[in-house]
């Protein structure tokens, strides 16, 4: 019975304080307890700015490490073709 009425506990402490999904606390903010409502709602909107712009500069930087692989990939594969159109060509000569 003790389980059962701690889960409730739980769960009703979840529900008068939930957790947000998104991180409420990132470097250079955190909430102040005492704050108006409209600077907290400013301070939300601030973290999740600064959340959305770091995901956007992850992005971007595996967005440049997939292109520079592609043009790696083909390079070698450009290469590679050169050489062997070299080694078919009738004016290639061993000496």
């Amino acid at each position: 019975m003790r389980c059962n009425n701690q889960s409730a506990l739980s769960t009703l402490r979840n529900l008068v304080s939930p957790r947000p999904s998104w991180p409420t606390q990132l470097p250079g903010l955190t909430f102040l307890p005492g704050l108006d409502t409209e600077k907290e709602e400013l301070l939300v909107q601030v973290n999740t700015l600064r959340y959305e712009l770091e995901n956007f500069k992850q992005e971007r930087d595996l967005m440049v490490l997939h292109h520079e692989k592609d043009l790696r990939d083909l390079q070698l594969k450009a290469d590679s073709d050169f050489r062997k159109a070299q080694v078919r060509s009738p004016l290639y000569t061993l000496h």
